[in-house]
């Protein structure tokens, strides 16, 4: 664990008209976490199905640097994302060291994802989140746009590659059909909506506490909730 002095964290998070049944589920476990630890929480609106998602993601790199220098540790994650392991804390992720942490995926080819994120205040982070917005005219061409652009910086830049700690996804981002329990985070990504909001429901009358304990009974073996 990285820091044993009191400290502000932020978990942020977005949502939009079309995911909004997601994030209704979705931000009641992500409070209950912030609440649980102490951090603070905030859900913004980004909207995603727009032309101008390619300047609405620059304006939102402006407003990261500022969220980031207004505390100690910013994470922030998906609407598609649920603390499963709410023991673990922020600080047990973030070490001394670190200036931005992402996960990998591993469910195909594409090694990376940026929808879990944990940006420490320092100057490297922030040089690092003005590198993105002086590169926007390379990432705005991106299928997976800053997604794409950080895993070519890594794989290209040396001071990247020191700012960037990559953990495994079992870390904080582990897709539904890898996910354990005890795992700290899942990760609903790279599937419809209704897949999405089918699954955040499931988790929740599992484990309503959101805790590494199953308290199922011997009816069936798992509620049908699907």
């Amino acid at each position: 664990m990285l820091y044993t002095a009191p400290m502000r964290i932020k978990i942020q998070t977005n949502t939009s008209k079309k995911i909004e049944a997601l994030t209704e589920i979705t931000a009641k476990n992500q409070q209950m976490y912030a609440q649980r630890h102490g951090y603070d929480w905030r859900c913004d609106y980004f909207e995603y199905d727009t032309p101008d998602f390619n300047q609405n993601a620059l304006a939102s790199l402006h407003k990261l640097k500022q969220d980031i220098q207004s505390t100690d540790i910013l994470m922030t994650v998906g609407a598609d994302v649920m603390f499963m392991n709410q023991w673990v804390k922020v600080q047990d992720i973030v070490q001394a060291d670190d200036k931005v942490v992402v996960a990998r995926e591993r469910t195909a080819w594409w090694p990376l994802n940026n929808d879990v994120m944990l940006w420490v205040n320092k100057p490297e982070t922030l040089a690092l989140v003005d590198r993105f917005i002086a590169d926007f005219h390379i990432w705005e061409q991106y299928q997976w746009r800053l997604q794409q652009h950080l895993w070519n910086l890594i794989q290209l830049d040396p001071q990247v590659r020191q700012t960037v700690r990559l953990v495994d996804d079992q870390v904080m981002n582990r897709h539904p059909t890898r996910w354990q329990l005890g795992d700290y985070i899942v990760h609903f990504y790279g599937m419809p909506i209704e897949e999405k909001v089918a699954k955040a429901r499931h988790m929740t009358v599992l484990f309503p506490n959101f805790l590494p304990v199953y308290g199922g009974g011997n009816v069936k073996p798992v509620p049908d909730v699907d």
